[in-house]
């Protein structure tokens, strides 16, 4: 696992999305690389919680599970296969 941090702006314009994508292009240019998402696990508590209000509301997901995805969006991570590695 490699974990780097990198001055997107010197990637260009446009999105971050659009800037981490270079910078990974650019560390494995001959590589594979596949887009990861990042979700929280909810705690036991927050599992209970979420199960109850979604119960209540009728939602096929509860808010607390609701609220970590919208925090997560830009929880991006790569994995990138290069040289058998």
């Amino acid at each position: 696992m490699i974990r780097e941090k990198y001055d997107l702006s010197t990637y260009g314009k446009g999105s971050k999305k659009k800037k981490k994508d270079r910078a990974i292009h650019d560390k494995f240019p001959h590589g594979k690389i596949y887009t990861l998402i990042g979700k929280e696990k909810l705690t036991k508590s927050e599992r209970v919680i979420d199960n109850v209000l979604g119960f209540f509301t009728d939602a096929p997901f509860g808010i607390p599970d609701f609220i970590n995805g919208m925090k997560n969006l830009d929880k991006e991570f790569y994995l990138a296969e290069e040289d058998e590695k």
